[in-house]
This record gives C-alpha cells, structure tokens and sequence, in this order.
C-alpha cells in the first residue's frame, strides 16, 4: 500500500467479537501499518494471545471513558496518514482499503466513505453509503458509522478528535467529526 493507515479499535467487553475484527484486518489485500486496540474497561481485560499478524498490534488500556474517548486515546497514538476507527464488534472487507494504492500524498480529501458490514442480533448484514461525497450525503443524512469511514489522520488531529462534550457525545460525536471536517 503505498500510503500509511492505522486502525483503531475501541473495546468494551467484546473479547468474542474483538477477535473476529482483527482476524477480518489479518485478511486484508492491503494490510494497515498499526491496529491499535483501546480497552475501556472491559472485565476481564482484553487479552490477545501471541500471534502473527500482518500489522503491528498495540493494546492499551484505561478506566471506562466510554467510546470518543477511547477513539482519541487511540489516535493519539498513530501517526499514519490515514486513520480507521472499527468498532471491536464490526469487520472489514478483504480489500476495503484498496483504492488507497490509487492515491497520491496531495490527494486533497480528508475523509472517504466506505461499505461495511455490521451484526445485530446474530445476523449480519451489508450496507452501502448511498453518496460517494460526504458533503453531500451529510446535507441529506448521517451516513453510519465511524468505520464508514476513512480519515486523513493529520485532519482528525488538528481538529481535536472526536468531541467529548455532551451535546455531541451519545452516537453523534461521529457526525460532528464529518461535519466539522467537511466545514474545513
């Protein structure tokens, strides 16, 4: 892959599924420089066995903080060009990352949306952002999740991450981050 990505990971007593999320990033075509794995919490703690990944596979821990905080304790710590939050109970396509082989260092977009797979109640299912540009998909609706997307990390970072104030928190801090991005 010709540019850096790192994936972040927030964990919350997902060990189970935790595993299957990092066995979908071990599958990969293109595999990231760096997962890193923020437990919140969880008990027990998470505990990876020894094993050899295709990445470098950091685990942190703290105090249950709860998701954003989680997010930005994990990207404070990478230092790719691009940044991917996935959820510890959600996976990745094979060649989700692909399209980053086409990409140049001034490529000026700081976030892409992405297809992705999510489980509800044991069954687990495909969805498709309905626009490719975030602008305009953000004048219509939230388009999903954090791991429907793909961010510049540098972006993210001069934004200050996700924000931890209450009024964004509770499952919109993602459409904030979007939202601020696109407001550049």
């Amino acid at each position: 892959m010709s540019l850096s990505l790192g994936i972040i990971i927030p964990c919350y007593n997902h060990h189970d599924e935790l595993l299957y999320a990092l066995s979908s990033i071990d599958d990969l075509v293109d595999h990231p420089e760096i997962v890193v794995v923020v437990d919140d919490g969880s008990t027990p703690p998470v505990q990876l066995d020894e094993r050899d990944y295709h990445f470098s596979l950091k685990v942190i821990r703290h105090s249950n903080k709860g998701l954003t905080e989680s997010r930005n304790r994990g990207l404070s710590l990478v230092d790719t060009q691009w940044v991917y939050f996935l959820d510890a109970d959600d996976s990745v396509y094979p060649n989700a990352f692909g399209f980053l082989r086409g990409l140049t260092t001034s490529d000026i977009t700081d976030v892409y949306c992405m297809a992705y797979d999510i489980q509800e109640n044991g069954t687990l299912s495909s969805v498709y952002p309905r626009y490719g540009k975030p602008v305009d998909a953000l004048l219509q609706c939230n388009l999903g999740p954090p791991h429907s997307y793909l961010y510049r990390t540098n972006a993210v970072k001069e934004l200050g991450g996700f924000d931890t104030q209450k009024l964004a928190r509770g499952g919109h801090e993602d459409y904030d981050l979007v939202c601020r991005l696109a407001a550049g």
